[in-house]
């Protein structure tokens, strides 16, 4: 890539998880993995740019993390209903 050029990696508000106060770990513990494999993507992201910087590539990689789309989409709302669906089962 040319210097200047920007890498745009997209992962999930999965990846906030113990960094915003409102997306509590207790509430995802059945996504732990899911959790991890999407902060691990911002990881590397923050890594890729350390090294970038350090051998002056000029290049910079740039993690978009929405916060919600269960609502939004059809998957979304068919995982929070399962979600949902196995949450309600553990409590009986």
């Amino acid at each position: 890539m040319p210097k200047g050029g920007r890498v745009l990696l997209a992962s999930s508000g999965a990846a906030l998880v113990l960094t915003l106060p409102a997306i509590r770990a207790e509430a995802m513990r059945l996504s732990g993995g899911y959790m991890g494999a999407k902060r691990m993507i911002w990881l590397m992201a923050h890594n890729a740019n350390s090294v970038a910087r350090t051998r002056e590539l000029g290049l910079h990689f740039q993690v978009l993390l929405p916060l919600q789309l269960v609502g939004v989409t059809g998957l979304g709302r068919a995982v929070a209903a399962a979600y949902a669906g196995r949450e309600v089962l553990r409590l009986m």
